[in-house]
């Protein structure tokens, strides 16, 4: 058996983005959105109150990045979401949201614009 030693720090610089990849983003002329604080995979399921710290952490954390104010777009974390989500961001001064699918048919707000999700993308690929 051959052991090879592997550096997880050196593995987290190329898996995540830094504080610094953002800003490089922000300059380049880049908008910057919300998804979440710790990324759970129903929102939906979460009190409102947890959704509020889940949004808030965020946009803080952001915001101490790239100014106040300058967050105003968000991508449903797996495109779950519920009404207390929606109001959620709309307080928080979100003007658009991004869910994970194409589907058009049941638009009823500006936070639930279809988009590509890169997994459903590369479900596509492999057909």
């Amino acid at each position: 058996m051959i052991l090879k030693s592997f550096d997880s720090t050196e593995v987290l610089n190329f898996l995540w983005m830094t504080e610094q990849h953002i800003k490089e983003l922000i300059d380049q002329g880049n908008l910057i959105g919300l998804h979440s604080y710790s990324h759970p995979m129903q929102m939906s399921r979460l009190s409102r109150l947890e959704q509020l710290d889940q949004y808030t952490k965020n946009l803080t954390h952001l915001e101490s990045l790239v100014g106040e104010g300058a967050i105003v777009s968000m991508s449903h974390p797996c495109g779950d979401y519920n009404e207390d989500t929606l109001k959620i961001l709309t307080d928080l001064g979100i003007k658009i949201g991004f869910r994970s699918n194409l589907n058009r048919t049941d638009i009823k707000t500006n936070m639930e614009i279809p988009r590509g999700d890169q997994a459903n993308i590369f479900k596509e690929m492999k057909k």
